[in-house]
């Protein structure tokens, strides 16, 4: 478990814009929020029978919604042909979505209007190269009821205007934590690895905790080509990427400064595997787009077999 500053603690977390931007869900995902089916994490049929559970709870999880820009940028999704920018991999998928996104000051008034913080915990994310409109919204973020802001310098899928240095990275997480007075959560890609232990070191006062983002296509499958090639090759999550992903992680807990917030759950056995790192959190990212009822599943069960053990010990 991560406790932050403000005492907001995560032990499970849905990743950025698996729910949408504020965590009001995708289309396709809306109906599970609503719907009731058997407790399928019980280990037998009457129990199953006897105990409904939402397959899309909420409340189960701290939800990061996806990344909002100021303006907002069309970006390469198309509704109109979701394969020029996505694809499902062997146990994963590769995006290369390129932070499409209404505008960061549209997703503020929704939350604003919309989001009932009783009913999950939210962390928003933003980005701008610009530090005069960065510090205006995280000035923004000061009256809105989340729980912290998660900054994505280092995407896969975007290219900056201007080169995203140790320093600049630093300077960047200093606004946002002064100029919204919220806690600071770093989005880090194995893209970053050789300045991995430079950019711990420098950031470790400012920032609360460190999430995983997916990896380039070309760190991920070197010697194959991918089928995003004309975005760019995207970024690869999900199992599929556990191979490089996990022991990224396992050099961020190695250095020991900050708590991170695993990644790469696919499959129940994943999440005991991913706290052998050292994580002191779970997140799921695109198990949701396969299978959006499987977290609150695996959720259930973790918690059901983790006390099974403390009474059994």
């Amino acid at each position: 478990m991560i406790r932050l500053s403000n005492g907001h603690e995560i032990e499970y977390a849905c990743s950025a814009g698996a729910l949408g931007y504020w965590g009001e869900a995708w289309p396709w995902e809306r109906i599970l929020l609503y719907l009731s089916i058997p407790d399928f994490s019980r280990r037998n049929l009457a129990d199953k029978l006897l105990h409904w559970e939402k397959p899309l709870d909420r409340a189960m999880m701290t939800v990061f919604g996806k990344t909002t820009t100021s303006p907002g940028r069309l970006g390469n999704y198309r509704w109109y042909k979701p394969r020029d920018t996505l694809r499902f991999l062997p146990g994963g998928t590769v995006n290369a979505h390129g932070w499409a996104n209404p505008g960061f000051w549209v997703v503020a008034e929704d939350i604003e209007k919309s989001y009932n913080p009783k009913l999950y915990a939210l962390v928003l994310n933003f980005f701008s190269d610009d530090f005069r409109k960065l510090a205006q919204m995280a000035r923004r973020c000061r009256d809105l009821p989340i729980v912290a802001i998660e900054i994505d310098p280092y995407c896969p899928n975007v290219q900056h205007s201007v080169p995203m240095t140790v320093g600049r990275l630093q300077e960047m997480c200093e606004i946002i934590r002064r100029e919204s007075s919220k806690p600071v959560i770093l989005k880090l890609s194995a893209a970053s690895w050789p300045l991995l232990e430079r950019i711990v070191m420098t950031v470790h006062r400012i920032v609360e905790a460190i999430t995983i983002n997916t990896v380039p296509w070309a760190i991920c499958f070197p010697d194959k080509v991918s089928p995003l090639a004309h975005h760019g090759g995207g970024g690869v999550s999900g199992k599929a990427a556990q191979h490089i992903n996990w022991p990224f992680i396992h050099d961020i807990v190695e250095i020991g400064l900050i708590p991170v917030i695993g990644a790469g759950v696919w499959e129940y056995e994943d999440i005991a595997k991913v706290r052998t790192l050292g994580v002191g959190a779970v997140s799921f990212g695109s198990i949701f787009l396969r299978n959006p009822f499987l977290p609150c599943y695996y959720i259930r069960r973790d918690l059901r077999d983790r006390t099974l053990e403390i009474i059994s010990a």
